[in-house]
């Protein structure tokens, strides 16, 4: 996990191709889901990637549904490890749920089909 993240720093903004792989909920304004990666992007050349990525999707109006191939723009955010004790580790439950990294966006994507 380590080696992605590495690989990924360099990405300010990511296009990420895959299937919604949970319920959409709403949080505050945004929409979140997690991502089953087929395939990412960063400018005009596509590259396959598999794992899963935390989408946050603010000012989203429309519906996605499970299951759904879909492809959303966003800014890369990385888990950070706790640097307080009583801080909750946000890297270790990541890691534990097999989540690479978050992907924020503004209502920047792509419904397949």
């Amino acid at each position: 996990m380590v080696m992605l993240h590495e690989k990924l720093a360099a990405f300010q903004s990511l296009h990420c191709l895959g299937y919604v792989s949970s319920f959409p909920q709403q949080k505050e304004r945004a929409t979140c889901f997690l991502l089953n990666l087929k395939a990412i992007a960063s400018g005009e050349k596509w590259f396959p990637m598999k794992g899963k990525v935390l989408c946050r999707v603010e000012d989203w109006q429309g519906t996605i549904h499970l299951g759904q191939l879909i492809t959303v723009s966003g800014k890369i955010i990385l888990p950070h490890k706790k640097s307080n004790a009583g801080e909750v580790d946000f890297y270790n439950y990541m890691v534990e749920k097999g989540i690479s990294f978050e992907l924020l966006s503004k209502d920047k994507f792509f419904l397949h089909g």
